[in-house]
């Protein structure tokens, strides 16, 4: 069953959730994990990846759009996975149908009401279920 990670986002606005979400992203990179992020649409995918090209002058993280990746480590997309994943960074306001299909999961928290709102229906949901939650404050 899935270990699900939520990192709650201190003083920080709905939209530094992509740069943490990239900051999360470089580290499951370095410790061998590969990473898909789930984004809420095509939009939402356009600025992760071009973010993800800008976000460090000090590091570069091989990613593709789209979910048919076998060989880069890292994809970007609203589309259910394919393949084997380590991690997901989930950075939809959903439960993820695919959940099962990855050993972590990520959930990332804003200070908006409404991103506060849906994560705790979300974590309701995962403490129902029986995964094991974590939950970590963090200062941006």
């Amino acid at each position: 069953m899935s270990k699900i990670d939520f990192y709650v986002l201190k003083d920080a606005k709905y939209s530094e959730k992509n740069r943490f979400a990239c900051r999360l992203c470089e580290k499951a990179y370095k410790t061998g994990y590969k990473v898909h992020l789930y984004t809420n649409d095509e939009d939402h995918t356009t600025t992760l990846n071009e973010l993800l090209w800008t976000f460090s002058d000090k590091s570069f993280l091989p990613h593709c759009v789209g979910t048919e990746t076998k060989t880069t480590p890292i994809s970007i997309s609203s589309e259910v996975p394919l393949g084997e994943y380590g991690l997901l960074i989930n950075l939809t306001p959903n439960i993820p149908e695919f959940l099962e299909n990855f050993a972590r999961t990520a959930e990332i928290i804003s200070e908006s009401e409404n991103d506060k709102k849906a994560a705790r229906e979300r974590y309701s949901y995962y403490r129902e279920q029986g995964y094991t939650l974590n939950s970590h404050e963090i200062t941006i």
